[in-house]
């Protein structure tokens, strides 16, 4: 294990850094949003792998993924569709600069998840436990 984070230190700390940010993402948008739209949309990380996946390590995108992406849009917007209609009655506002918070995060998640793939020979079994130090560490500040 030491060998491999001599050998890997900066993929370990690349994949620390977005745990940091997952970490402080996941309690931001839980203390700051509606904790049901912000697990929504935290929960699009799968999606936003598959994206990434295609993007930057050429994976193949099958029809099956692609479906599931469609499913995936038109759910959310049978999810959003009262903020849609509160705005056609004069009420409301869609879009909430905090909503960010939970869609960053799921995108973190996604980024660490296609940082893992492309660094697989890379030691990371430490990053979890190096990414929950600095978020404590930096938590005191």
């Amino acid at each position: 294990l030491l060998l491999g984070l001599q050998r890997s230190w900066l993929p370990l700390l690349g994949s620390s850094v977005i745990i940091v940010l997952i970490n402080v993402g996941f309690t931001i948008s839980l203390l700051k949003t509606d904790v049901a739209k912000a697990l929504l949309l935290i929960s699009l990380n799968p999606l936003w792998a598959a994206l990434l996946g295609k993007v930057l390590l050429n994976d193949p995108l099958p029809l099956r993924t692609v479906v599931a992406q469609i499913v995936t849009v038109l759910s959310l917007l049978v999810v959003f569709m009262p903020s849609f209609m509160a705005l056609g009655g004069g009420g409301g506002s869609l879009f909430d600069p905090l909503d960010l918070f939970p869609l960053a995060t799921g995108f973190a998640l996604a980024s660490l998840i296609t940082f893992s793939r492309w660094q697989a020979d890379a030691a990371l079994q430490m990053a979890p436990c190096v990414g929950a130090l600095l978020t404590a560490i930096g938590s005191v500040f």
